[in-house]
């Protein structure tokens, strides 16, 4: 079975945090024989993912008619046999990703200003000073007239976590650290949750 079973995961906890934490998508569409894709932010609720796009984008012209594929990467790292404790590894590549399959639908113009207040609101976080976009913002009246609100209605996922899951635990740690070496604290705070679920890592 493809992916192995212990990578793959059906989890929309785990997605809702892949989401979260690194919200840029790969955007890709298939219409009349091209294959078009573009990195676009967006945030999930419930089952939908709700995200804009320029209109000038030629995929905003048939995104409601064509099926949808969001691909959403969190980290990655090369394992080299050294990076392990034990003898006789091969080198591999470890990651965290996730695939979302879904249809389109095209938000009508009064749920652009929400969705664009919506999307600022969850990438700006808890932060100190955060920036909130207020309604009457002049430059985002102006623009949004020119961007494309839309909504993804999931109707497949897949979250793909290869943390060296078939390697013993001495190994297992030595691989999550070289990919702590370069991730991000909102890597860190998924390894955290992941762990209190169970999930060997």
């Amino acid at each position: 079975m493809y992916p192995s079973s212990h990578y793959h995961f059906e989890n929309l906890d785990f997605l809702a945090q892949i989401v979260k934490a690194s919200p840029l998508a790969t955007f890709i569409t298939y219409f009349e024989g091209e294959i078009y894709s573009t990195p676009l932010p967006f945030i999930l609720k419930d089952d939908t993912l709700l995200a804009h796009i320029d209109k000038q984008n030629p995929q905003a012209s048939h995104l409601s008619q064509v099926p949808i594929l969001l691909h959403f990467h969190l980290a990655d790292t090369y394992i080299s046999p050294q990076d392990y404790s034990s003898a006789q590894q091969l080198p591999t590549w470890n990651y965290i990703k996730a695939q979302v399959w879904g249809k389109a639908e095209i938000l009508p113009p009064t749920q652009i200003v929400p969705s664009l207040i919506a999307q600022t609101t969850s990438f700006e976080g808890k932060k100190e000073n955060t920036f909130i976009l207020s309604e009457d913002n002049e430059k985002m009246q102006r623009y949004k007239n020119y961007i494309t609100a839309f909504a993804v209605k999931i109707e497949k996922y897949e979250v793909r976590l290869k943390l060296s899951q078939d390697k013993n635990e001495a190994d297992r740690e030595k691989a999550l650290q070289k990919m702590l070496q370069n991730a991000n604290p909102n890597y860190r705070e998924l390894i955290k949750n992941l762990q209190m679920q169970g999930i060997k890592v």
